[in-house]
């Protein structure tokens, strides 16, 4: 194949010793020396040991046993006529505490925040909120925000 490209021949290079030839320097741990002395043993008092367990003091005394075979678990099958008032009675919505709205849970959220920001005496941050939830809140919510903002007048 080199006489068709007419490619002088390859140079003769000398054989490398194999890997198993080699010798590691990190395995010869005996020629290593730091300088340092060795690690002392570690002391005997363990910080975590457990105290030992005092011996029991009337080793014939039996174990208390309950009978648990007189309990009934089962719930009577009485009226439940106000549980399913109240059931019908509650918010429909689902999921949703106090029947608010994520928009109307976060007003309520900033009208607290204008209330902590008042009694720190941070009165422009509380008027800033107040007017977020003047214009985002619901109508009791933008109302308390109202009558707040004109306590800070």
């Amino acid at each position: 194949l080199a006489k068709e490209f007419e490619l002088p021949p390859l140079p003769d290079v000398p054989q490398t010793p194999q890997a198993a030839e080699l010798k590691d320097p990190l395995f010869d741990l005996d020629a290593m020396d730091f300088g340092q002395p060795a690690a002392p043993a570690a002391p005997q008092d363990d910080p975590f040991a457990l105290p030992d367990v005092p011996a029991i003091p009337n080793p014939g005394t039996p174990v208390p046993r309950f009978d648990m075979s007189g309990f009934d678990l089962d719930l009577p099958a009485g009226d439940l006529g106000d549980l399913e008032q109240a059931v019908e009675s509650a918010p429909q919505e689902q999921g949703i505490p106090n029947g608010l709205t994520p928009a109307q849970m976060e007003m309520e959220t900033k009208l607290d925040l204008a209330i902590a920001y008042q009694e720190i005496g941070d009165k422009e941050g509380a008027r800033e909120l107040l007017d977020e939830v003047i214009k985002g809140g619901s109508g009791e919510q933008a109302s308390r925000a109202s009558a707040m903002r004109a306590k800070l007048a």
